[in-house]
């Protein structure tokens, strides 16, 4: 939505171009602490979910071609962190970054930091609360 506000000046078409070039370019991927609502979506079964909760199991999903694909799973919060960090280092270049968590402030925040003190240059980063 960014990318189509930044170019309605040029027009409509313009606009429309931004989001599909955003759009392609967009990854989106997470760090769950729980399997629960992965379970309720109906994405995996009831028995993964509690052999995942009695391992500690925290899935890494990441959203490619429209679909929502795993691609790792660790067993602390702390790995989980550590490889989402290692995950957006290896990204390459960002445009922009943003930052989502539901009830855990303290540490995308913590994230965020040590993210920004890795990369060399200047991110535009939205952090939602």
């Amino acid at each position: 939505m960014l990318a189509a506000a930044e170019e309605m000046e040029s027009g409509l078409r313009s606009a429309l171009d931004a989001i599909d070039s955003a759009r392609k370019r967009l990854q989106v991927s997470a760090a769950l602490d729980t399997m629960e609502y992965l379970k309720r979506s109906g994405r995996v079964p009831g028995v993964v979910v509690a052999l995942g909760g009695i391992l500690s199991i925290k899935p890494m999903i990441e959203l490619r071609d429209g679909e929502v694909k795993p691609f790792g799973a660790v067993r602390t919060t702390k790995q989980a962190d550590e490889r989402m960090l290692k995950f957006l280092l290896e990204f390459g270049d960002m445009e922009r970054l943003a930052i989502l968590h539901t009830n855990a402030e303290p540490r995308a925040k913590q994230l965020l930091n040590e993210l920004m003190s890795r990369v060399r240059k200047s991110i535009p980063v939205i952090f939602c609360s």
